[in-house]
């Protein structure tokens, strides 16, 4: 059952089953307008929405087999620029660092008090330890000004990270620890009914956007850069 909604002709033109009127009903839009779009056939958005990859995240968008309209996308361009590009300031990468010690930490802990062995602090310490050489590594990077930064082709980041032994070979394994290092987080965050971002997850996806293609040949379309 459901209710129908017709027009002046009473010819039906709407139906909504229970469930969408109790949302309708209990909950803002914004949270009803989320539950239904899963069950939709037809979605309207910004197309920021679906073209920066976390944004399609955090809204769990899926576009597979779906047919994409871009309506007057006049900056549908810089747009896709952007998501495929990424920034890592130097505070970013310092709150990565402190998210694998406090991983290292929880880890042990949990060992300690509970025998939890699912957690294994070795691999968050790889993962300090690596962060503290790329954190590093970058600082090494010479700035000849601050108006000219240091700018180089885009092949020039697989580069510097096979410096720190990351490529297409090791990266998985990384990207593992760092899953791994979220899950610990969310679970502590969860447990002291914490809202905090796990910052180490913009790592996987700068380690997924680097490394999506098996070869580098999307690199020579990049430039790296490093500013003041």
């Amino acid at each position: 059952m459901g209710v129908c909604l017709t027009n002046e002709k009473n010819q039906v033109v709407w139906v909504l089953p229970p469930i969408y009127l109790l949302l309708l009903s209990c909950r803002c839009p914004y949270y009803v307008s989320r539950e239904l779009h899963k069950v939709a056939d037809i979605l309207f958005a910004p197309y920021n929405y679906l073209i920066d990859r976390n944004l399609r995240k955090i809204l769990n968008v899926d576009w597979n087999n779906s047919i994409l309209i871009f309506d007057e996308a006049h900056n549908l361009e810089s747009l896709c620029a952007d998501a495929a590009s990424f920034d890592l300031p130097s505070w970013l990468l310092t709150a990565c660092i402190s998210e694998a010690k406090n991983c290292i930490d929880l880890s042990i802990a949990r060992r300690e008090e509970s025998n939890d062995k699912s957690q294994n602090p070795d691999n968050f310490a790889i993962l300090k330890a690596l962060l503290l050489k790329l954190e590093k590594r970058i600082a090494e990077v010479p700035i000849q000004s601050k108006e000219m930064g240091f700018t180089r082709p885009g092949p020039y980041i697989y580069e510097l990270l096979a410096d720190l032994n990351v490529t297409h070979e090791t990266t998985s394994m990384l990207t593992n620890i760092i899953d791994d290092a979220a899950v610990l987080l969310e679970e502590e965050n969860h447990n002291n009914s914490k809202g905090t971002v796990c910052r180490l997850e913009s790592i996987n996806d700068i380690l997924h956007l680097i490394f999506r293609d098996k070869g580098n040949a999307h690199a020579k379309f990049y430039r790296v850069s490093r500013i003041e």
